[in-house]
């Protein structure tokens, strides 16, 4: 095998540790996350290739940068590149939190987690078919069941990579996802209209009649028109991808979790009506997906310290 190792500057501040908490955190992955060294690895693909790039963090949370080691069979400039561009795309690494700390420095809750979490970014899927086959898998189950799922998923239709006796699977596209058999999808405990609605989308995309790019590329309003129009896909769904797409003003109005985190962290009463929950989120106009993330981040946390987590 062969090594390559780059580095990737980070605009500060960024905190890899918190960053990558959902790795950290859940019981079903495919890709890894090493809790001893802090250590993130992930498989990757260019042109029919494999690689595993593992990342380390150097420098501290206000000079941080990446350390990623790229190991391969065959490892080209052209490759490295591409890497290097999916990474700084999925970590965030060119986004400046400051201008979101300082407009949520008026709002109490939101400044006390953003100073608890400080430095936390978002950590991104890698491309708009990615993010829809996620919405769409975790549709109406709960997370634990959802990461099962889709890592039972990724594992048997996506493509493998092996180094050290650990597997690494990269995530199936739609050329991939178009030649499933429903019957597989409802063995790894799919629901009949799910495995139909991700294999008829992935059909779509392959033989053009979705431009999956071209919806990636609209604004916001558009891009919530026509991708709804597709089956399966719904305002949730647009909202979500919306937010990894990397739209700061998203605010996922019918996400179960946000609403729940809204509630505990500002303490409003069970009995509360949706409007009146959503109504806090008027402090966070022009970036309420930053503030939602955040958000999640905490419950989450939360929910870890619990003893039956």
């Amino acid at each position: 095998m062969k090594r390559f190792t780059i580095i990737i500057d980070v605009v500060p501040p960024y905190d890899f540790f918190a960053s990558t908490h959902s790795h950290r955190y859940k019981k079903y992955h495919f890709d890894q996350y090493e809790r001893s060294d802090g250590k993130y690895k992930k498989a990757y693909e260019f042109d029919n290739k494999l690689l595993l790039a593992e990342m380390v963090s150097e420098g501290t949370v206000k000079k941080p940068r990446l350390s990623v080691s790229l190991i391969g069979n065959s490892i080209n400039e052209r490759m490295v590149d591409s890497v290097r561009t999916q990474i700084q795309r999925q970590f965030l690494t060119s986004t400046d939190l400051k201008p979101f700390y300082k407009h949520c420095s008026n709002d109490k809750i939101l400044a006390g987690l953003t100073n608890q979490y400080f430095g936390l970014k978002p950590n991104y899927p890698g491309d708009l078919f990615e993010c829809v086959t996620r919405c769409i898998i975790s549709q109406q189950i709960n997370v634990t069941f959802a990461d099962k799922v889709e890592m039972s998923y990724v594992q048997k239709f996506g493509k493998r990579f092996v180094h050290r006796g650990e597997s690494f699977y990269v995530y199936p596209d739609a050329k991939s996802a178009s030649e499933i058999k429903k019957k597989d999808l409802l063995k790894i405990q799919f629901s009949e209209r799910k495995a139909e609605y991700l294999i008829d989308l992935a059909r779509d995309v392959v033989n053009g009649t979705v431009d999956i790019q071209k919806i990636e590329s609209l604004p916001a309003e558009a891009f919530r028109k026509e991708i709804t129009k597709i089956r399966g896909i719904g305002m949730w769904t647009a909202e979500c991808c919306l937010m990894h797409l990397g739209h700061r003003d998203i605010l996922p109005r019918g996400d179960v979790g946000l609403h729940q985190a809204i509630r505990r962290f500002y303490n409003i009463n069970k009995n509360a009506s949706p409007a009146k929950v959503l109504k806090i989120a008027d402090k966070w106009q022009g970036w309420e997906s930053f503030a939602t993330y955040y958000l999640w981040h905490a419950l989450t946390n939360e929910r870890m310290k619990k003893p039956d987590a």
